[in-house]
């Protein structure tokens, strides 16, 4: 429903998961699979909270890290 919503809108979707949840991303890719118009394929986007940690601040890092076990890519590398 939102990739069409999106369609609908001409605007981008992104699917914001946990990188723990791998079963997820293969099924957002079988959806997307089935999404004809490239140009709406192109605005479809999948981004995993690991990755977004990179990207914020030190507090937001340690609240997503303490509630929730996320950690960015860096630190899951020893990094």
């Amino acid at each position: 429903r939102n990739v069409l919503a999106a369609h609908a809108s001409g605007c981008t979707f992104c699917l914001l998961t946990d990188a723990r949840r791998p079963e997820l991303i293969e099924t957002w890719y079988a959806v997307m699979k089935c999404v004809r118009p490239i140009d709406l394929r192109l605005r479809c986007k999948v981004l995993t909270w690991q990755e977004l940690a990179t990207a914020l601040p030190r507090g937001l890092r340690v609240f997503l890290s303490e509630k929730y076990g996320i950690t960015d890519v860096a630190d899951r590398a020893g990094g």
